[in-house]
């Protein structure tokens, strides 16, 4: 409320903000500014909250006289009267300050001063009972709690921060943040926030720790080209963090216990398992390892051929022979690696669309050969094996040859 009866320059110029916010325990000032017709008569400040006449804070009788200050509210209010400004300063606010607060002034000339205002008082956002860290078994209930005061009351919001520091909303506005039946995956790191309005937000966070048995899951199947070297990873999960074995494993040529198993110069297929243990339990899984590209190299022996048979008639004869094994591989192509005596023994590539293994090719072709399915051509089934060749493909002879040297020139 504002009144002035203005006579001559009696009047107000400046007055707080009705209302005035305050904030428990900091200190508030209020200012009033004014011009007067003479000089202060008298002045005072009341607290009307409770209604009627008031309870007087302060008064002064005339200008540059003592400002009394009521008893009650000499420890923390503060009265300064001027004649252009007066000022009411609380120390140290409580709630209890909170109300309605009236200035009065008349000054020797003609005129009055009468302003009202409201303080509201606010209080910061304040945790006072939160949950601590947590460590449990997976499938147990967990709560964590945040409780926090303010005034107003504060809204309570959880996010998880995930270990990038990504922060995702849960979605979750009550003081209790409930797991029924925890599963490991919800370990992670979880922030309760009090917002009330008054300033910033304040913030708790709390670590969850899911202890489990743990889980090992390898890649099902790896591919790898003879006489090449392959790397086995086995993704394990798991807290406390899992000790790895591999078997099998020779510990004298590979590390055993780790993640991942090197292996060099692959020479047979096979199947390797990882084995994952914590104080919790322990888990197996598989893996296979198998000779296999889209380059099957070979080896074969041709029974009933000699090596001055050989030219690009019987090379084609071949190729045809061997692709006809293969009719469901159209993109297949049959390229020549070198030849040599002893019969014939014949180097050859087969490249394939897709990644195959060399032992369902050589399949393949041992039963064909078992069965006389190479067209003109005698082969030896068991000398079909597969080869690890470092170079390229040669380019087959166009004339009859009488072998290959030790240097591998035709």
């Amino acid at each position: 409320m504002f009144f002035c009866l203005e006579a001559a320059g009696t009047t107000l110029t400046v007055t707080p903000t009705d209302p005035s916010f305050a904030i428990e325990t900091r200190d508030l000032t209020l200012v009033w500014k004014y011009t007067l017709d003479g000089s202060v008569a008298f002045a005072q400040f009341l607290n009307i909250t409770g209604g009627g006449s008031g309870e007087r804070i302060a008064r002064q009788l005339s200008q540059g006289g003592s400002v009394n200050v009521d008893t009650k509210y000499q420890d923390r209010f503060t009265v300064v009267i001027t004649g252009s400004q007066a000022s009411l300063k609380i120390r140290g606010v409580q709630r209890s300050d909170q109300g309605k607060y009236q200035f009065t002034l008349s000054p020797t000339g003609p005129g009055v001063i009468l302003h009202e205002v409201e303080v509201i008082v606010q209080a910061l956002a304040n945790f006072t009972n939160v949950s601590s860290d947590a460590i449990l078994l997976e499938g147990q209930d967990l709560q964590l709690f945040c409780i926090a005061s303010g005034k107003p009351d504060p809204n309570i919001t959880w996010v998880r921060i995930s270990p990038s520091g990504i922060v995702s909303d849960v979605s979750h506005r009550r003081t209790t943040l409930d797991f029924k039946n925890i599963n490991w995956t919800e370990t992670g790191t979880y922030r309760c926030i009090a917002n009330n309005g008054v300033e910033d937000p304040v913030s708790h966070t709390i670590s969850v720790t899911v202890l489990f048995s743990p889980n090992a899951h390898p890649q099902d199947k790896y591919y790898v080209g003879r006489q090449k070297s392959v790397s086995l990873d086995c993704m394990v999960d798991g807290y406390p963090i899992p000790t790895i074995t591999w078997t099998p494993c020779n510990a004298q040529e590979n590390v055993c216990d780790q993640s991942m198993l090197n292996i060099s110069k692959v020479q047979n297929d096979g199947v390797y398992t990882c084995t994952a243990k914590n104080s919790l339990g322990n888990d197996s899984a598989s893996t296979s390892l198998v000779i296999g590209a889209k380059v099957i190299n070979l080896t074969l022996t041709i029974t009933n051929k000699e090596c001055n048979d050989y030219d690009q008639s019987f090379w084609q004869k071949l190729k045809e022979a061997i692709l006809a094994l293969f009719p469901d591989s159209s993109d297949l192509e049959v390229r020549y690696i070198g030849h040599s005596c002893g019969s014939l023994i014949v180097e050859l590539a087969l490249e394939f669309a897709s990644i195959v293994s060399e032992a369902s090719v050589v399949n393949t072709l041992r039963t064909a050969a078992t069965n006389n399915n190479f067209g003109e051509f005698a082969v030896n089934a068991s000398s079909i094996q597969g080869i690890a060749v470092d170079e390229s493909p040669s380019t087959p002879p166009t004339g009859k040859t009488t072998g290959r040297s030790s240097d591998g020139m035709v």
